[in-house]
């Protein structure tokens, strides 16, 4: 029996700092196509024009270093530059390895809290650029 992966030990840097209060993690690649209509053929043909990078991740609530970057750079009008390291390293199974580059996020949260509850920060992004460095059975 094939074991599963779990994500016990996934691990994000931004910009080369761990994030060491990860919860959990999830990025998508979506491809982009355009339909192309063909005299003669009652089906539509689908022609690749490139993909989407989208993704989500949640940290739990430790500093503010999200808004820093953001805030900071937004403030002044400039995009900030953010790449994105990220690895699930099951010890019984492998590694994944996956860097996202051209990152941008969508939002953040100055301030947030629920009593009695451990604080989290949930962000979005968009990147233009993924390289898988590590995957198991490639």
């Amino acid at each position: 029996m094939e074991k599963t992966i779990r994500g016990n030990w996934g691990k994000v840097w931004i910009n080369g700092e761990l994030a060491a209060s990860l919860k959990n993690f999830e990025s998508k690649v979506a491809a982009q196509y355009e339909d192309v209509d063909i005299m003669g053929k009652p089906g539509k043909e689908r022609r690749y024009m490139g993909y989407d990078i989208t993704g989500s991740f949640t940290m739990y609530k430790v500093n503010n270093r999200i808004m820093k970057l953001l805030a900071t750079a937004w403030d002044n009008f400039k995009t900030p530059e953010i790449s994105l390291l990220v690895e699930n390293d099951d010890p019984d199974v492998g590694v994944t390895r996956v860097r996202f580059a051209g990152v941008t996020f969508d939002d953040f949260a100055p301030i947030a809290f629920t009593n009695k509850t451990n604080g989290e920060e949930s962000v979005n992004f968009a990147a233009s650029k993924y390289q898988v460095i590590d995957g198991i059975n490639l």
